[in-house]
This record gives C-alpha cells, sequence and structure tokens, in this order.
C-alpha cells in the first residue's frame, strides 16, 4: 500500500509531533487558571493522550529509532496528569487554614 504524497512529505516531521502534542497538551490542561478553560483543556488533553499512546504504540510496533522519545512524550502527560497543580495546592492551603 503506498502512502498519499501529502503525508510522505510530513513524515520528516512525525517523530516531533507526538512530543509537540504531548507537551503543548499537557501544558494548557495544567497551566490555566479559568476554570471554564481548563475544563476545556482537560478534555483535549484526553484525546491528546489517546492520540499520543496510538502514535507511540505505532512507533513501537514499526521499531522505528524515535521510540524512546514517543514513549518518553507519553510518560511525561501521565505523570503531568497526576502530579497536584500549584492552583490545586493554594486551594487546599486556603482550605485547611479556614478550617483551622
Amino acid at each position: 500500500m503506498h502512502a498519499p504524497h501529502w503525508f510522505e512529505v510530513l513524515a520528516g516531521s512525525y517523530p516531533w509531533v507526538i512530543p509537540f502534542v504531548a507537551v503543548t497538551s499537557l501544558w494548557l490542561a495544567r497551566g490555566t487558571e479559568d476554570a471554564g478553560f481548563r475544563r476545556i483543556a482537560e478534555r483535549l488533553f484526553f484525546g491528546a493522550l489517546l492520540l499520543v499512546a496510538w502514535g507511540t504504540l505505532r512507533t513501537i510496533l514499526s521499531n522505528e529509532g524515535c521510540w524512546i522519545v514517543h514513549t518518553s512524550s507519553m510518560a511525561a502527560m501521565i505523570v503531568g496528569a497526576i502530579f497536584p497543580s500549584q492552583i490545586e495546592q493554594t486551594i487546599e492551603q486556603t482550605t485547611e487554614q479556614s478550617i483551622s
């Protein structure tokens, strides 16, 4: 099966698309203080996580050289998703202070 011409043009940048999507979605989901935008960004983050997981699996199965970059990107997304954000820590501290 032959890939379309436009896909072949983009094939050279494929190793950097996955890390870019991972970092951008993590930054948007964890870096915003606006609750409405954060809800949307978290949904986009979940979609990006699925995309990064699929891209990483494809890279590993095809034994491409950038598998370590893609695997590291997915790991960073997972760790970034479970790591408490500065906003959550501030809210917890404020709640603890008001209870005391």
